[in-house]
């Protein structure tokens, strides 16, 4: 069992988070805007073994707070932070398949969120009628010095037309990634033992004005996608030196390409 704060069981990155966990300096357009980490969760649940190939979650915790969910970074506004209310909870988890047995490289995740918006700090609810379900199903696989992930999220959002002008009625998105660990072996010595050298690519692309409620005009630049290319220096597994280029679109027209440099650690 487990009761307090928790990581809501979403996805890849909201549960691994730290920036040795993922490539890249800055998380994901997916995992930013769609999935928004780090999302939390105040309540208790359960989690344990499915037999010798799957694991489950699930809890009984804090929604979200529909009145700050916006037109383009879609529901990140809505988590509550400090001492959420919980005047409308939410049920979710998930379900881990190893097919190969625990352990294995491949595993595949599906993982559900549902609950009521009208939740507040401290209890001060916001006074908004909705609620949300979240369906997502993730992956990874590990195959010699190549590893791969992807996920897809789906977000129905109902009474989005009394959440706030332009908040959509869906909202979903994907992320899709490729790396290569590419440190020859033979510099693995001294005090580059336990090092290591990523490349990456990753794609991500989502669209938070998917599905509009009736008489709301879409704005474009809800639809953007996101090519992501760079390295990931480990000097000892706890630490990383990252660099990337993203070359970023939306509709609008108003994403410049970035250059990233940056430095992380775990502990």
């Amino acid at each position: 069992m487990r009761a307090g704060r928790f990581l809501v069981p979403l996805g890849i990155v909201n549960k691994t988070h730290e920036p040795t966990t993922f490539n890249g300096v800055e998380r994901s357009l997916f995992d930013t805007n769609v999935i928004p980490t780090t999302w939390w969760s105040d309540g208790a649940g359960v989690f344990g073994d499915l037999g010798e190939s799957a694991k489950y979650e699930v809890y009984l915790g804090s929604s979200l707070d529909g009145s700050a969910f916006d037109p383009i970074e879609g529901i990140r506004g809505g988590r509550q932070e400090e001492r959420p209310g919980m005047s409308e909870p939410a049920l979710m988890g998930r379900v881990d398949w190893y097919p190969s047995g625990a352990g294995s490289d491949l595993r595949l995740g599906a993982s559900i969120f549902a609950g009521g918006l009208d939740n507040g700090n401290e209890g001060q609810n916001p006074g908004v009628d909705g609620d949300i379900q979240v369906y997502c199903g993730d992956a990874q696989y590990s195959l010699g010095r190549w590893d791969f992930r992807a996920a897809y999220a789906l977000e129905e959002i109902g009474g989005a037309a009394d959440l706030g002008a332009g908040v959509a009625s869906e909202i979903d998105g994907y992320t899709v990634e490729a790396a290569r660990h590419i440190l020859p072996d033979a510099w693995k010595t001294g005090r580059l033992e336990r090092a290591d050298l990523v490349t990456f690519l990753r794609y991500d692309a989502i669209d938070t004005q998917k599905d509009m409620p009736s008489g709301v005009a879409r704005d474009p630049a809800g639809e953007r996608d996101e090519i992501t290319f760079g390295f990931s220096f480990f000097p000892t597994t706890a630490l990383v030196i990252k660099t990337d280029y993203q070359i970023r679109d939306d509709e609008a027209d108003g994403l410049p390409e970035r250059f990233n440099l940056g430095i992380g650690w775990s502990f």
